[in-house]
């Protein structure tokens, strides 16, 4: 299904891997697959240390299974990571 909360996964996708390195989904196809499904992932405090309180729950809405769990619009996904930086 395309719709915006698309392009916020993909942001969400884009934001974990400048901030970790690596990709939240990793391994064969199909494994990725079932990741991606259950929205299983290492936090990204896992990877790198030092992050603002609160990037772990942010990257688990960005990257949340049903698009409806995550943000709606590109500014909401905005308000809510420039929201850590005062955290």
């Amino acid at each position: 299904m395309v719709c915006r909360e698309t392009d916020i996964y993909a942001l969400g996708v884009s934001l974990y891997q400048a901030l970790s390195g690596a990709l939240p989904f990793e391994g064969t196809p199909s494994a990725m697959l079932l990741s991606k499904i259950a929205g299983k992932f290492d936090r990204p405090s896992i990877r790198v240390s030092g992050h603002p309180a609160g990037l772990d729950a942010f990257t688990k809405k960005a990257l949340a299974p049903n698009p409806k769990a995550r943000w709606h619009t590109a500014s909401e996904f905005l308000c809510a990571l420039e929201s850590l930086r005062s955290a």
